[in-house]
């Protein structure tokens, strides 16, 4: 399994740091990234949310900058109607995720098959552009995928409170398994589309479309920056994500505990 490198490690107490705490923002250089407003809503869209119909049910809140630009039907709980606060930047993520994987060994097949306990995670993919992710297992750590990701129908994978990171883009086929609680994040767009566990997902585009069809009842939150596209008979249902349940920058995330240090 790959290993964070200990070279990228941030310096601990004996390095002779001069203030009394540090914390993951200003060790990571991502100071004000966190994701933890986003997970408070069912949908939340820097953009546009619409449905093609009226067979959509969104139990939970909503949060959209204009009223007007929600065209879907009616959630359960409030519209929240004012600008979108702390929307991460690709690089910020980048380089939270990148922290959590060994960027200086790539693997750089075009498969990752979760079968194999090597290719669980954590996990850096580079150089072949385009990846698909395969086999059944659960998670031990972050994905990191730097290019496109096709989840595939024998996919059946169990995120064990991790992350996949994607570069680009994401499209699942309607026959895979995707199982919370974790967070599916693409800097491009998102087709999502696979059956889900009753677990808490995050499903998140940072600079592009989601188009969301789950194959069941989700549970959990989308989160679309140009438009949130809310396909026929599809339901979304929040629920708190709980504690020490999801690795997002904000969110109980794993890193904290090796990062954060006092000294008198």
């Amino acid at each position: 399994m790959l290993r964070r490198d200990p070279s990228r490690r941030p310096p601990g107490p004996a390095a002779g740091h001069q203030s009394t705490h540090d914390t993951e923002d200003n060790i990571l250089g991502v100071k004000g990234l966190s994701l933890k407003e986003f997970t408070k809503f069912a949908v939340t869209s820097n953009g546009t949310i619409s449905s093609q119909n009226n067979n959509v049910k969104i139990t939970g809140d909503v949060w959209i900058p204009d009223a007007s630009d929600y065209q879907a039907t009616a959630p359960t709980g409030n519209i929240t109607v004012g600008p979108i606060t702390g929307w991460p930047a690709p690089g910020q993520l980048e380089t939270y995720y990148s922290y959590l994987v060994d960027t200086a060994d790539p693997y750089t097949s075009g498969t990752i098959d979760v079968s194999n306990p090597a290719e669980r995670g954590p996990l850096y993919a580079s150089g072949a552009g385009n990846y698909v992710l395969t086999g059944t297992g659960a998670l031990t750590g972050p994905l990191y995928i730097n290019g496109n990701l096709y989840v595939d129908q024998y996919a059946d994978i169990d995120l064990n409170g991790n992350t996949i990171f994607v570069t680009g883009s994401v499209q699942t086929n309607p026959q895979s398994m995707i199982a919370g609680p974790g967070a599916l994040i693409a800097v491009g767009d998102v087709s999502f589309s696979p059956r889900t566990s009753p677990a808490y997902l995050l499903v998140m585009s940072v600079a592009g479309t989601v188009g969301f069809q789950p194959n069941g009842s989700f549970v959990g939150a989308v989160c679309g920056n140009v438009d949130i596209s809310l396909q026929p008979n599809c339901s979304i249902t929040w629920q708190d994500p709980g504690f020490g349940t999801l690795d997002l920058p904000g969110v109980y995330n794993h890193i904290t505990g090796i990062q954060n240090w006092t000294i008198n």
